[in-house]
């Protein structure tokens, strides 16, 4: 396993959340999702203020088992950012944070990456619209 491997991972778990939240258009068999932006990828914010924001975010590995071919362990942080028009209540964004937390229970574990927890921080706003950051704790197993 790869680090690559790990945000794919993440980021195909977070788009498997699908329709009503997630909008997309398929041209040549291909999805791309219009209210998610992408690290380093061209966006343009819906103009409804509903989209999500994806951050990739990890430690450096460390050894975990001994000799020349013991594995290293691996922790980040996945970050969905939640955006929601400003003044538009809790309920679009307490909606959204379920569905997150859905997606990635607790001690769920699959191809050596294993969830650690998921929480939020508070909401901030800006010009016009609210975001709450949302963190998914990981941890994987990555071949030395």
């Amino acid at each position: 396993m790869t680090d690559t491997q790990v945000e794919n991972f993440l980021i195909a778990t977070f788009e498997g959340i699908g329709s009503p939240l997630l909008t997309s258009t398929t041209v040549d068999s291909k999805t791309t999702y219009t209210n998610i932006c992408y690290e380093n990828r061209a966006f343009n914010r819906p103009t409804d203020n509903y989209w999500f924001g994806l951050h990739f975010i990890p430690t450096l590995p460390y050894q975990q088992e001994l000799g020349k071919y013991g594995k290293n362990r691996w922790h980040g942080i996945f970050q969905v950012d939640i955006c929601v028009p400003k003044d538009s209540g809790t309920d679009a964004m307490n909606d959204r944070y379920n569905t997150i937390v859905n997606a990635f229970p607790r001690g769920y574990i699959t191809d050596g990456i294993r969830i650690l927890k998921v929480g939020r921080s508070s909401a901030r706003s800006t010009d016009d619209f609210c975001f709450t950051p949302v963190s998914i704790s990981w941890q994987a197993d990555l071949d030395n």
